[in-house]
């Protein structure tokens, strides 16, 4: 007897088929449990596991299709009912897409396409694909397998992306069809067009056909709703709607869904048509039943004879079938018990089939915690995050089997306050262990909730201050409170920032420290207070510079007030000095109070005092001063008594005469050589600051030498003198400096009438501004002459203040 059911197995002729029983669904991962008939009791059922197992049907000579799978668990039942020459054996198979199933756990994927994955992981498990998508489909940022099987994973994307799936069986193989629309369909061979033949004719029906033709109609929504939220734009609306047209629900029936899993508006207007679609495909199922063996889901066919007129001719498509196949008993005088049954599932075949999303999306059962990474595109190895202040995670379940792997999408970081460039902010750092939750208990939508210490990561080290002056480390304590930074890239604990309380009885404090700079402003009033009335209520100290500088007025109230310098100079500069008191006094090693043009002092009692306190005046009232002679006494003195001293005399002194234009010239010309020395980049002063350093040193060892010696300078012989500029490259500027030969024109060159005369001498027109050979602004050329670090001899002769400009590049 021929037979139309064949069993295949890694044992050969020695399994037979007797029976199988089970479905096979689009999108589904079938089931078949197959009855095997052997004379052997002791069949090694074992070794049957993971072997394919596959299933040859040959309904006639021209047709032959096969049911194929893997051995997932095999039984050994006994005798075969009524005849003791067999023993049944069981098996059940299933594709080897089965093996997806097996697998749980975690898994992540960036930047991927739907299609993308289910691609690479049916790749891994060597599944052969054949890829009839026609759909174009959007990336994914960030894609998670979550606490589900592989196959529960892709079966949920390929649902929520309109994808679905059939298989193509082979012998000891099955193919993977992927398919999006209509176009993926067709016939099996032979099939395409069955005969529908009623069941209760009483008619016999040598062919295969359909008995049994049921049509279902259902109410499905009206109306389809998605929508959505995109952080990055925010402001974007996102919701889409598509309306049934054929539902009978009107507007009673309408289906909204949010979160929808999108974040680009075109996005949501394809899935929300998915779903559209998705509930016409339910709603249009027709149901039926018949012995032909082309029935397969996934396959078309036309039906003819059809018993209701409007479905005659029309194409269907196969989405599921139940399959009962019985063959005959091996012994000979059994009678006949063949059964092949199809019971099966339709759509028109212009219908474009979604698969029911009955895979459910995975929801987190609470926050967790994760470990900061650094994002390979930052190349940062301590901050690592992007313009948005998000980071990436390393999730403690997540094992990738490829290091490199990137760990997380880009998580946003929960603020205490977060408004338009304002709040509050801070990076968490590669190596921090933070708190993660999930929006809607979503895993494609973590977010950064907090941070927590560990083992690793301890409690900050109570950094605090010593005296004000630095950061030191200190032991942990638990009445301490605040904010400690870290340097970016240090490990040290008291690199870094720092504003903490410490609320120890007694001894509480609040601290501010910046590792470098502390800058506080305000667009209004700063004020400080102290209720204290100890000797230090309020300090201020830094072992540099102090300015306080103001744009008006600096007052300074007090019952007492005490300026103390613990260095040789106390200076108070200004267009106008003035103390005003009951009893002023000013006490120093060494004090010095100079002025331009006037110092006032008004008050009932008057000292200066000091260990050795020099001072220097003309007259308390007004006086009459001869300016050269006055100048040439500084010639060889050193430039920080110049500085000094010279603004000294002037205090409380009145320059009169005809002269008291060109002295005020004078003095204004001092404060420019004074400035102008002091600038390194525009004169060699090494020699200079050497001398003055000498005469400094042996003034704080000594204390105060005697007064200031007078000295004439020396006239010029000639005009070689004048230019002596061999000192100074730039020197003396030495040809315009002494006028040359003019310009050392003896008594003229340094009385100034004639030292002008040259047209080298006082530069010219300027030169002979002054009577007194000053040249003016030009005639020292001064700025030059001093330039010289030596070369300024000869500028004395010719000016006399020029000469002191002279000097400034011979000894400063």
């Amino acid at each position: 007897m021929d037979r139309v059911v064949i069993a295949h197995t890694s044992l050969g002729s020695g399994l037979l088929f007797k029976s199988m029983t089970g479905s096979e669904i689009l999108s589904g991962c079938y089931e078949f449990n197959v009855e095997l008939l052997s004379t052997d009791n002791s069949v090694d059922i074992k070794s049957l596991l993971g072997q394919p197992l596959t299933l040859e049907l040959r309904p006639n000579p021209f047709t032959v299709r096969y049911l194929s799978g893997i051995i997932i668990r095999t039984e050994f039942i006994g005798h075969e009912a009524h005849n003791e020459q067999y023993f049944v054996y069981r098996a059940t198979i299933r594709p080897n897409l089965w093996y997806l199933t097996q697998n749980y756990g975690f898994r992540i994927w960036e930047n991927k396409s739907a299609r993308e994955i289910i691609t690479a992981v049916l790749g891994e498990y060597n599944i052969t694909c054949e890829d009839k998508l026609t759909g174009t489909y959007r990336v994914w940022e960030y894609c998670v397998q979550y606490q589900e099987s592989m196959f529960a994973f892709i079966s949920r994307l390929m649902e929520h992306e309109g994808i679905y799936f059939y298989f193509k069986h082979e012998m000891d193989n099955q193919t993977l069809v992927l398919a999006d629309s209509p176009s993926a369909h067709e016939p099996f061979p032979g099939y395409s067009t069955i005969e529908y033949h009623q069941a209760s004719s009483g008619l016999y029906v040598n062919e295969e056909s359909i008995d049994t033709w049921h049509v279902t109609e259902s109410i499905s929504p009206s109306m389809y709703r998605h929508d959505d939220y995109n952080y990055l734009k925010s402001d974007a609306d996102l919701s889409s709607t598509a309306q049934v047209s054929d539902s009978k629900a009107g507007n009673t029936a309408t289906r909204i869904e949010w979160p929808g899993q999108y974040s680009e508006p075109a996005d949501g207007t394809q899935y929300t048509q998915i779903r559209q679609q998705e509930y016409i495909a339910q709603q249009a199922k027709t149901h039926g039943e018949g012995d032909a063996f082309g029935l397969a889901p996934g396959y078309t066919f036309s039906l003819a004879k059809a018993p209701r007129s409007s479905d005659e001719g029309q194409q269907y498509m196969i989405t599921q079938v139940a399959y009962t196949l019985t063959e005959n008993s091996y012994t000979t005088n059994d009678e006949d018990i063949n059964e092949h049954r199809f019971v099966f599932s339709v759509i028109p075949a212009t219908v474009n089939y979604r698969p029911q999303r009955s895979s459910p999306w995975p929801r987190t059962s609470g926050p967790q915690t994760a470990m900061v990474v650094k994002d390979p595109g930052t190349g940062d190895e301590t901050i690592s995050t992007d313009e948005y202040g998000r980071v990436k995670v390393k999730f403690l379940w997540y094992k990738p089997a490829n290091e490199q792997e990137l760990y997380s999408c880009w998580l946003r970081v929960s603020s205490a306050w977060a408004g338009n460039q304002y709040g509050n902010y801070q990076v968490p750092r590669v190596g921090e262990e933070v708190i993660v939750d999930f929006i809607n208990g979503d895993p494609h939508s973590p977010i950064i909730t907090g941070r927590v210490y560990n083992n690793l990561r301890t409690l900050p080290i109570a950094v605090t201050s010593s005296d004000g002056t630095e950061a030191v480390a200190g032991e942990w304590s638990e009445t301490k409170s605040g904010i400690w930074s870290r340097t970016k890239g240090s490990t040290e604990v008291t690199n870094g920032s720092f504003l903490y309380f410490d609320d120890a009885e007694g001894e509480e404090t609040m601290d501010i420290h910046s590792q470098k700079t502390l800058n506080i402003s305000a667009n209004d009033d700063i004020k400080l207070y102290s209720a204290s009335t100890s000797d230090e209520a309020i300090k201020i100290w830094s072992p540099g510079k102090i300015d306080i500088t103001s744009d008006d007025t600096v007052s300074v109230t007090a019952p007492t007030t005490n300026h103390t310098s613990r260095g040789s100079y106390w200076i108070v500069t200004g267009a106008s000095f003035a103390t005003t008191g009951i009893g002023l006094s000013i006490n120093g090693l060494n004090g010095t109070i100079n002025a331009i043009s006037s110092v006032t002092a008004t008050t009932s009692d008057f000292g200066v005092k000091g260990v050795a306190m020099a001072y220097t005046y003309l007259s308390r009232t007004k006086t009459t001063v001869d300016y050269k002679t006055d100048l040439k006494r500084f010639t060889n003195v050193p430039f920080y008594q110049i500085q000094t001293t010279l603004m000294s005399i002037r205090s409380g002194v009145s320059v009169g005469g005809t002269e008291d234009s060109e002295a005020q010239k004078k003095i204004n010309k001092l404060k420019e050589i004074m400035e102008y020395r002091k600038d390194k980049t525009k004169v060699d002063k090494k020699e200079a600051r050497k001398k003055d350093a000498d005469a400094y040193e042996k003034f704080q060892k000594e204390g105060p030498q005697k007064d200031i010696e007078l000295k004439e300078t020396p006239k010029p012989k000639d005009g070689k003198d004048g230019t002596d500029g061999k000192d100074g490259k730039d020197g003396t500027n030495g040809k315009d400096g002494t006028n040359g030969k003019d310009g050392a024109n003896g008594k003229d060159g340094a009385n100034g009438k004639d030292g002008t005369n040259g047209k080298d001498g006082a530069n010219g027109k300027d030169g002979t501004n002054g009577k007194d050979g000053t040249n003016g602004k030009d005639g020292t050329d001064g700025k030059d002459g001093a330039q010289g670090q030596k070369g300024d001899k000869g500028d004395t002769g010719q000016d006399g203040w020029d000469g002191f400009d002279g000097f400034d590049g011979k000894d400063a």
